[in-house]
C-alpha cells in the first residue's frame, strides 16, 4: 500500500492541489510514486460548498478577488445587499453562488501562473479535510491549516498522523514562511499570488526530497 501523503489548505482550490500536482510529478520522475502518493484537500471545503461562510471572511476573499483584477456583478450585489442590511449570508442562495464564481476564478488563475511553469493537470473538485486513517503524513501550507487539521482529528479522539509544515519540512527547520498572499505581498496582488504558487513550486520537491529520502 502505498504511503499517502495529505497536502492541506483552506478550499483545496490554489495551494494544496499545486502541492498535489506538483508532488506526484516529482514522485514519478524519481521513481517513488511506487511508495508514495500526494493528495490534497481543504479545512474550510465543506462551509465554502454550503454557502456557510461568515459573511466577513467572504468580503476579505472579495478584496482579493478585486485586488487580482476578478469582475463579475455577483461580487458587486453581495458587497452592496450586506453593507444595506437586506442579506441573510447565513441561508441566501447569493453567498454559494458567490463563493463557487471565487473558487473558479481562482483555480482559472492558479493554472494560468502552473501553465507558464510548465505544468497543468491540477485538480478542478474540491475536497473536505477529514480523520482519515490512510495517511501518513499532513503537509499544511500554513499555521492557521496546520492547527485546523490538528483540531479535525483530535475532534473525532481519532489518532493523527505526523503533521508537519510544508515550509518547515521544505527548509528542515522550523519556521518555514506560510504560503500566503500576505507573506509575498511586496507589490500587485497579482505578484504576489504569482510568487506564493512558484514557491510551492519550488518548495514542494524540496521537502519530498527529504521525506523519501531520495
Amino acid at each position: 500500500m502505498k504511503k499517502k501523503i495529505m497536502a492541506v489548505c483552506s478550499g483545496n482550490n490554489d495551494r494544496s492541489p499545486t502541492v498535489e500536482l506538483v508532488g506526484n510529478l516529482y514522485l514519478a520522475r524519481i521513481k517513488a510514486d511506487g511508495e508514495y502518493q500526494i493528495v490534497s484537500s481543504g479545512t474550510q471545503v465543506n462551509k465554502i460548498v454550503s454557502g456557510d461562510y461568515p459573511a466577513d471572511m467572504i468580503l476579505k476573499s472579495l478584496d482579493v478577488a478585486r485586488d487580482l483584477g476578478w469582475q463579475d456583478k455577483a461580487f458587486d450585489r453581495f458587497r452592496n445587499d450586506v453593507s444595506t442590511g437586506f442579506f441573510n449570508p447565513e441561508i441566501d442562495v447569493q453567498t454559494r453562488q458567490v463563493l463557487d464564481i471565487f473558487c473558479r476564478k481562482g483555480r482559472e488563475e492558479r493554472d494560468a501562473v502552473l501553465k507558464a511553469l510548465g505544468y497543468s493537470g491540477a485538480k478542478s473538485y474540491q475536497e473536505q479535510t477529514i480523520a482519515r486513517n490512510d495517511i501518513a503524513l499532513v503537509l499544511a501550507v500554513d499555521r492557521a491549516n496546520y492547527d485546523e487539521t490538528v483540531k479535525i482529528y483530535s475532534s473525532l479522539g481519532q489518532e493523527a498522523p505526523k503533521i508537519d509544515k510544508l515550509a518547515d519540512v521544505a527548509k528542515g527547520r522550523v519556521g518555514g514562511r506560510d504560503y500566503t498572499m500576505g507573506k509575498y505581498g511586496n507589490g500587485d496582488a497579482r505578484s504576489a499570488y504569482q510568487r506564493m504558487i512558484e514557491r510551492i513550486v519550488q518548495d514542494t520537491p524540496k521537502a519530498l526530497k527529504r521525506i523519501v529520502g531520495a
